[in-house]
């Protein structure tokens, strides 16, 4: 099998030659530079040999052009200052055009990866969930906004929303093969059920929406006390989230949803665990997913200052089950 046609059979719960995986990793010194972050994708992918590549964008991208004072020094990337000052700013967003200096590089940074990866080797697209660039986008005080502005929240999210939706059209456009979907707001020491429902599932859904057209789609839900039976129907192949650090399990998850699962590495494990660690927790998760319907990954991206030899030692283990 090549990885295309390993990760289709994963995903449709089908035996698989050896068990899919892959990791991702920031390159934040060079994130805003299409050209060099391609080609260090394209080795970082070489030198692994993961089954698939997900584009590793600066974590504020979205937020460039409504604007954001960023700093791009640290990793992950950092709002200084929030275009959202007064609960009156959110009724002045505009959609932002795809041809706008950041996502303009970010589509040819994909198209750039395209064309160095092999066609067997499928592309994941990075995009965030609305509610997830609005939080960002207000210096992390979306629930104080949720709680007492509503209305000005949801104007925002349309306008937010749409203009992720093109992102999604776009990237696809350049040859992705599905976007990874990033929600960091469907926890509950973040909002309540009822909120997330509410400012979060109708815009997250539309978003994905736009993807319908692709056959590998990722929906990660970040952080501790997710809220995975409100995102586990969502319109996707598959969900990823921390396995190891937060419920579910990958056993429990597979009894809930038809998807696929990616994860079962916990990303501290294997940025800085040792190698018994690692391979303690590939074979707990073979044998929670009995290999079907299951890509190794981390939960999250792998921080910087990751020890290489961990990774080199999951690319080298015997995945089969």
């Amino acid at each position: 099998m090549n990885s295309r046609e390993r990760i289709e059979a994963a995903i449709a719960g089908k035996p698989v030659d050896k068990i899919p995986f892959a990791f991702w990793r920031h390159f934040h010194e060079i994130d805003r530079d299409p050209v060099a972050l391609a080609e260090a994708t394209v080795e970082f992918w070489h030198r692994f040999q993961l089954d698939f590549v997900k584009s590793m964008p600066n974590g504020c991208f979205c937020l460039e052009e409504w604007p954001c004072e960023i700093d791009f020094s640290q990793e992950p990337a950092k709002v200084v200052s929030g275009a959202i000052k007064t609960a009156n700013d959110w009724l002045h967003l505009k959609p932002v055009a795809m041809s706008a200096d950041a996502f303009s590089r970010e589509l040819e940074h994909i198209r750039l990866i395209r064309h160095q990866l092999p066609s067997s080797v499928p592309i994941l697209g990075t995009v965030f969930s609305p509610l997830t660039v609005a939080q960002k986008m207000c210096e992390g005080q979306i629930t104080t906004y949720i709680r007492s502005h509503p209305a000005a929240v949801h104007s925002a999210l349309e306008v937010i929303t749409d203009t992720m939706r093109r992102l999604v059209a776009a990237l696809l456009a350049e040859g992705v093969d599905g976007v990874f979907c990033a929600t960091q707001m469907a926890s509950t020491t973040l909002l309540t059920k009822e909120e997330y429902r509410e400012f979060g599932c109708p815009y997250d859904i539309a978003t994905l929406d736009a993807a319908q057209g692709a056959w590998f789609n990722v929906l990660h839900i970040h952080g501790k006390d997710i809220m995975f039976d409100l995102v586990k129907d969502y319109p996707v192949q598959v969900l990823n989230w921390h396995v190891w650090e937060t419920p579910p399990s990958l056993a429990e998850a597979l009894k809930v949803t038809d998807k696929a699962l990616m994860g079962g590495l916990d990303r501290w494990v294997l940025h800085g665990g040792s190698q018994a660690e690692i391979e303690k927790q590939v074979r707990d998760s073979l044998q929670e997913t009995k290999g079907r319907r299951f890509i190794l990954t981390p939960g999250c991206v792998v921080r910087l200052g990751f020890n290489p030899d961990n990774l080199e030692f999951v690319s080298k283990l015997d995945l089969k089950y």
